[in-house]
């Protein structure tokens, strides 16, 4: 399959400072539809350039775009939902451009990329998160969600870390085959031991900003008509505990929206291999399944 490549595009400018992304699209006979990826990173670190395994949904007909949005360092909340929104109507502005559909445009991501992709899905129309200066003609409704490992529920992020942190550490390092870097990234309580990464994010210590700790959960927002969610969760997540994932699901259903929890078991928080280093290959064909039911008809 022949596939066009855009990378470093412009999707937005404050004040100069230009937002990227890049993007594959599959030849088609017509516009297919798109999945906007969102990376991780708790909100500080992480690229646009770092791109899922799944990205190889190209092969399954729907276009690819990663995207930038500004870290906490830069700005904290609601700067990064806001970016998100902004691509999120972007590309349904110059869907012809690219030869995408943008009434089928799916939205996911894994730890803050999955926070801010239910954000995306839950309240697109928030008036808190809108930005007048791109696109305001454009909505920024999508039509799928998959959250990977997001937290949901940010002002109790830290009261239920996890506390098996040493059991989960020895198992990753008697894998031999994670990198000590790693152990320390995946395994340890991430969030719990950077405080501070979260009070960049909210704009100050929670017991100050507890308003701006409830506006950045998803919890908040769930409603009823917002599209159909993939949440897929580790359960021996020491970062993110596996009650966001939970809690995101039942306030979905309780709200008649369609949603699949997908447990990934023996797994911390990067869901890709387990904590004893085998691949979580088949995660991906449940991503393909879903992404391809809602957006694609079903497509292979």
């Amino acid at each position: 399959m022949n596939v066009r490549h855009y990378e470093d595009e412009t999707y937005a400018s404050y004040a100069g400072r230009e937002m990227k992304f890049d993007l594959s699209v599959p030849e088609s006979d017509g516009p297919v539809p798109l999945l906007i990826d969102l990376f991780g990173g708790g909100w500080k670190f992480g690229t646009y350039k770092n791109k899922p395994k799944y990205r190889e949904i190209v092969a399954r007909k729907i276009a690819f775009a990663s995207i930038e949005y500004r870290l906490s360092g830069e700005a904290p909340f609601p700067a990064q939902i806001r970016d998100c929104l902004t691509a999120v109507r972007f590309f349904k502005k110059h869907a012809d451009r690219y030869l995408i559909d943008g009434t089928k445009i799916g939205i996911s991501g894994g730890s803050a990329g999955g926070h801010l992709a239910a954000l995306v899905g839950l309240a697109p129309d928030f008036s808190a998160f809108s930005d007048e200066s791109h696109y305001p003609e454009t909505d920024s409704g999508v039509q799928a969600v998959v959250c990977l490992a997001g937290p949901s529920d940010i002002p109790t992020l830290f009261s239920n870390v996890r506390s098996g942190r040493a059991t989960v550490t020895d198992r990753m390092r008697a894998a031999g085959v994670y990198t000590e870097e790693e152990i320390e990234r995946i395994g340890y309580a991430a969030f719990g031991r950077n405080y501070d990464w979260f009070c960049e994010f909210i704009g100050g210590d929670i017991c100050e900003k507890k308003d701006a700790a409830e506006a950045a959960s998803p919890l908040n927002y769930v409603g009823a008509g917002a599209p159909p969610f993939l949440i897929m969760h580790g359960d021996s997540d020491c970062g993110v505990h596996f009650i966001h994932s939970y809690k995101l699901h039942e306030a979905l259903l309780n709200a008649g929206v369609a949603s699949e929890l997908v447990v990934v078991p023996n797994t911390p928080h990067v869901i890709s291999h387990d904590l004893d280093g085998s691949p979580n290959d088949w995660i991906y064909e449940r991503i393909y399944e879903f992404l391809g039911r809602i957006l694609n008809g079903g497509a292979k």
